[in-house]
């Protein structure tokens, strides 16, 4: 191999990776399962598209080993092909937050409208005594992992438990990252009902590769 086609052949892999991040919905699928394995089914519920186009979606993302499935019965199940693929994820969200004053003033006013302004870091809010730690995601990605000491309490369920939460503590909520808006309409729902609440950025993948780097 000459030295221009190892060129071309090197530039062309991650071209082919960088396609398979250029789509918003398969952007949103990467959150998604980086908060646990799915079934086509779910990913296309959560993400608001129909089964056929998630499913359209996943052969792109498992030809750019972005993904990778697994049968389980009489169902497959899709995950991250490696922790990396989060954090290639999370830095091109991280890029856009930084060069584009539109993506900043979109989650601004977004967070504004959710009174969610406040956010805490993940080591502010542990280091913090007087916090409960609350995780809004669906039941089911809490029970294939969590940020250690949070308690599940899922968005669709919050109104009707908020009676379980401590009024003398600050509810910190978190979800899927920035991009989620669970954690988001938690702490309006919160302050409605007379709580101190504010939301977390990072996520669980964030705390699990933290713990990683120590």
């Amino acid at each position: 191999m000459d030295k221009n086609a190892y060129k071309d052949a090197i530039y062309g892999q991650v071209a082919q990776l960088a396609r398979g991040l250029s789509n918003p919905h398969r952007l949103e699928m990467l959150d998604l399962l980086a908060n646990g394995a799915k079934t086509v089914e779910q990913l296309a519920r959560a993400a608001r598209i129909s089964t056929a186009n998630a499913s359209q979606h996943l052969q792109v993302l498992k030809h750019a080993r972005l993904v990778r499935s697994l049968r389980k019965g009489h169902f497959i199940y899709y995950s991250l092909s490696s922790p990396a693929v989060y954090g290639v994820v999370k830095a091109f969200r991280e890029l856009a937050i930084a060069q584009h004053a539109d993506t900043r003033s979109t989650i601004e006013d977004f967070r504004k409208q959710y009174q969610s302004e406040q956010t805490l870091t993940l080591e502010a809010a542990l280091g913090l005594e007087d916090v409960c730690l609350i995780d809004v995601r669906p039941v089911e990605e809490f029970e294939q992992g969590a940020i250690p000491g949070a308690v599940s309490v899922p968005i669709a369920e919050l109104e009707e438990r908020v009676w379980e939460l401590p009024t003398d503590k600050l509810i910190v909520a978190y979800c899927r990252g920035t991009a989620c808006t669970y954690a988001d309409e938690a702490v309006k729902l919160l302050r409605g009902r007379g709580f101190r609440a504010a939301r977390i950025e990072e996520t669980y993948m964030d705390y699990l590769m933290q713990e990683q780097g120590k």
